[in-house]
């Protein structure tokens, strides 16, 4: 993300509009609309009460990123509340944690496996995922688009005879 995204992206959490800032740091708002277009870049020193104005350290704007390491002004928040708890508080946020991201790696392998249901030939339609890995409404749903997709099979082999 550029300097000027992570500007508008910290402005924004912070609530404040361009003119806002720019009222803070005595600057105008075509200066601030340059700097989160990539126009120009502030100086160091007014980087440092843009930190403090908007509630940021200046690693956020600083520190190179990839776009899968991208963190939001909310995640380091949440960071920072996380850093915060006592070690009990750790353990259970971990756990919760760990259990909605195999909750959610199951679902996307769950809907990979029925998306391709309707091209699926049958040696893919005899290797379903785990049933013991799946919950009591992940079953009842996987079983209703399983009936869906042998309705269709039906229709079209129905469509394919009368045709013939």
């Amino acid at each position: 993300m550029t300097f000027g995204k992570k500007l508008k992206a910290a402005r924004t959490e912070a609530g404040l509009k361009q003119s806002e800032l720019a009222k803070q740091l005595k600057t105008t708002g075509n200066t601030i609309s340059n700097w989160e277009n990539n126009v120009s870049k502030p100086d160091l020193d007014t980087l440092s009460y843009i930190c403090g104005i908007l509630h940021v350290t200046a690693s956020y704007f600083l520190q190179p990123t990839l776009p899968e390491d991208e963190v939001s002004i909310k995640e380091l928040k949440m960071i920072k509340k996380y850093r915060d708890l006592d070690d009990p508080g750790r353990e259970t946020v971990d756990i919760v944690i760990d259990r909605e991201s195999q909750r959610t790696a199951q679902l996307r392998r769950l809907s990979t496996w029925i998306a391709n249901l309707e091209t699926a030939s049958q040696t893919d339609l005899e290797n379903p995922p785990d049933p013991a890995a799946l919950s009591v409404d992940e079953k009842v749903q996987l079983y209703h688009q399983k009936l869906e997709c042998e309705e269709k099979a039906e229709e079209r082999s129905s469509a394919l005879q009368e045709n013939a």
